[in-house]
């Protein structure tokens, strides 16, 4: 009786070791398809290029604390020029206030927002008397 108990375990292992091996062999197989398939996806922007000679378009970049204003919305071409515009409270970070389209499909500049530095100068304290003080006030 004890050696009917061996022999169905010992034959379970070796049907656990072929289903083992199977499945191996098929999650290799899926492994190589989707090396394909990630290829093909690569290859294909370039050869559209190439073949038909379709322009890669930019999307409306992301201002953060604000949005920007493109030319078109729709169909942004290389060469085609974005503003930004910031929400209450900001003001456009000098140099990157406008970007221009490329031909890749990015950017000239990463366009940003930003809180104002005042300063406030000078200012009346009585009739006969002014101040040329001033205080520089950081919102941040």
């Amino acid at each position: 009786m004890d050696w009917i108990v061996i022999f169905l375990f010992l034959l379970n292992l070796l049907n656990v070791a072929e289903s083992s091996q199977i499945d191996q062999d098929k999650i290799e197989e899926l492994e190589n398809r989707l090396s394909k398939l990630e290829k093909i996806v690569e290859e294909l922007e370039p050869t559209l290029v190439r073949k038909y000679g379709l322009v890669k378009r930019c999307i409306v970049p992301p201002v953060e604390h604000g949005f920007a204003q493109c030319d078109s919305t729709v169909d942004i071409k290389p060469k085609d020029k974005c503003k930004v515009v910031c929400y209450a409270g900001y003001i456009a970070t000098p140099g990157k206030d406008v970007t221009h389209c490329l031909d890749g499909g990015g950017w000239t500049v990463d366009m940003k927002c930003e809180v104002p530095l005042v300063i406030v100068g000078g200012g009346e304290i009585s009739d006969s008397s002014g101040d040329s003080s001033f205080e520089v006030i950081d919102f941040e």
